[in-house]
């Protein structure tokens, strides 16, 4: 059992083939209460090499669905067995895994926060400085709602680190994460600085295939908070050309929520001339047959919002 599920999370590892890594997903979701302990069984026997291992495979089957306990215990059985192989390298791979998992909460960001630094303590201590830098992204990004500073700074520490081991997936996540913060802060200015650094490193030869929709992901975002902070400071024709070219340059990898928020963001400067009332409408249009087609309240809830708005204004 437990060797078919290491099997089964290696086909949903970056860069393994597409076919066939839904069915390893629902597979090992159906079977989870098995390999889990077997996992168990394992780690009671004090086969240490063999727990690591099986943790390393399943590590990236956490994305594919949310299981707070079970991830929890299977990063925190791999941490363990890491330990007393006296890994240092991969129990600090083990934190960054559950310092990733417990980001997805906001409820659990200060767990989160706790195994970043545990994460890069051990890494800093066997000199791994990608480990180190996945740390600090994941203690960035645990702060951001809540200590800002601390967040940009941390995450420029990161995108250096990264940028330095030439890593680019680990440079395009610090620099957005740092954008991103400044940007929900009202810091347009300073957040312009990394956002003019994501346009040229996605335009440039690190865009490569495997990052294809990180990179159109992180030029949506980049084009919308942008357009968001030109529109601030009343630069509206400047925001409209930056959220058109957002729109222009969405492949078929960009997520629907950037999307969303481009037409958005664009229909709400066009609104302000007499003219571009139509192409707004269109735009809201396009915005909510999107959130629908990918069954994305959250967008649909704010296009929604919009188009009232549009409406109580029009009488």
């Amino acid at each position: 059992m437990l060797e078919a599920a290491m099997s089964a999370g290696r086909q949903l590892a970056p860069g393994a083939p597409a076919d066939g890594q839904e069915e390893a997903a629902r597979w090992l979701r159906r079977e989870a209460a098995g390999w889990l302990a077997a996992l168990r069984a394992a780690a009671a026997a004090d086969a240490h090499p063999r727990v690591m291992e099986a943790a390393e495979s399943l590590r990236w089957a956490a994305g594919w669905w949310s299981d707070e306990g079970l991830w929890d215990e299977v990063f925190d059985l791999g941490r363990q067995a890491a330990r007393r192989l006296e890994d240092l390298r991969a129990e600090a791979a083990f934190l960054n895994d559950a310092a990733r998992h417990h980001l997805v909460d906001p409820r659990r960001h200060q767990q989160a926060r706790v195994c970043a630094a545990a994460a890069v303590v051990c890494a800093d201590r066997v000199g791994d400085a990608e480990q180190a830098a996945w740390g600090r992204l994941h203690a960035a990004m645990a702060v951001s709602l809540t200590d800002r500073d601390l967040a940009v700074a941390q995450a420029h520490r990161a995108a250096a680190r990264f940028e330095s081991l030439g890593h680019p997936e680990g440079t395009l996540r610090a620099l957005a994460v740092a954008a991103r913060t400044l940007s929900s802060a009202g810091r347009h200015e300073e957040a312009r600085t990394y956002l003019r650094r994501l346009r040229v490193l996605c335009s440039g030869p690190l865009a490569d295939g495997r990052l294809r929709r990180l990179v159109a992901s992180t030029l949506a975002w980049t084009c919308l908070l942008d357009g968001e902070a030109l529109a601030v400071d009343g630069r509206w024709e400047d925001a409209e050309y930056v959220y058109r070219q957002g729109l222009a340059d969405l492949g078929p990898t960009a997520t629907a929520g950037a999307e969303v928020l481009l037409c958005l963001g664009l229909a709400g400067v066009l609104r302000r001339r007499p003219e571009g009332a139509s192409q707004g409408a269109a735009l809201l249009r396009r915005a909510l047959d999107t959130a629908r087609q990918a069954q994305d309240v959250q967008c649909m809830t704010r296009v929604l919002r919009a188009l009232d708005d549009w409406a109580v204004t029009a009488r």
